[in-house]
């Protein structure tokens, strides 16, 4: 079996993301069987054709030679595992491919590995759940995902990790209740949407719980009384409407 090694140095300078990003773009396609090795500007990118396709681990390294991508590959197509790493020593993302598709859980992680995002996904889509973290580890989003699209309860929190918002989604529409809150745990609004269109009696609070605005949707429209209040729950405006229209 015939091995060809493949060296190529140019002279172009990027930062390391941007020749992680275009690097591969330099890789021929016209190796049967062998190693493989490419520099550019310092950075490396190792691994073996079988066929003239990529074929098992394939490395992408930082000047000094620490790991920055190992991908796994297969007839070609990412199959496996997927990590890539910080100068640091910090993994930033991993993930596990199938046949060139997202295949199971992504997981992003912030400065110090302190989780940023993590989502699955079915066949390259989303599918499952998705959370979002702040910088400093705490929950900020949880949703879950079907087809791609939004699909059940979504929760938004605060960096406190107090519950502000939580939705009921889909197919990537609103529908059901939409709930926000006040950090002290009391309700803040809550609608009512059904496909995206917004029904039924609509609730607004001050923070101490006594109502700010209510009224009423139907087919996505205002109608009959909507009344607003100050803070000490006396009226501060009435109004009426029809079809979304204010009545005089």
């Amino acid at each position: 079996m015939k091995k060809h090694y493949f060296i190529l140095v140019a002279a172009i300078l990027f930062s390391s993301f941007g020749i992680a990003q275009n690097i591969n773009r330099l890789i021929p396609d016209t190796i049967k069987e062998g190693p493989f090795h490419l520099s550019y500007d310092n950075m490396g990118i190792s691994g073996y054709f079988h066929n003239f396709k990529k074929d098992g681990n394939w490395i992408t390294r930082f000047p000094t030679g620490q790991i920055y991508v190992l991908e796994h590959y297969k007839n070609g197509k990412k199959n496996g595992i997927y990590l890539k790493i910080s100068k640091r020593g910090y993994i930033i993302e991993q993930a596990t491919y199938k046949n060139d598709s997202l295949n199971g859980d992504k997981i992003a992680f912030n400065f110090g590995g302190k989780l940023k995002q993590k989502k699955h996904y079915k066949n390259g889509v989303l599918n499952g759940n998705r959370i979002v973290y702040y910088q400093r580890g705490r929950k900020q989003e949880e949703s879950h995902y079907k087809n791609g699209l939004k699909d059940g309860v979504a929760r938004w929190y605060d960096q406190k990790g107090k519950l502000v918002a939580e939705f009921h989604y889909t197919g990537g529409l609103f529908n059901g209740e939409e709930k926000t809150f006040y950090t002290n745990d009391s309700l803040r609004s809550i609608q009512a949407y059904n496909m995206n269109v917004p029904i039924g009696e609509y609730r607004e609070y001050f923070d101490n719980g006594k109502p700010k605005v209510l009224g009423s949707f139907k087919h996505g429209q205002k109608t009959g009384k909507w009344i607003e209040y100050d803070e000490t729950g006396k009226v501060v405006s009435e109004k009426k409407y029809k079809s979304g229209k204010l009545k005089k």
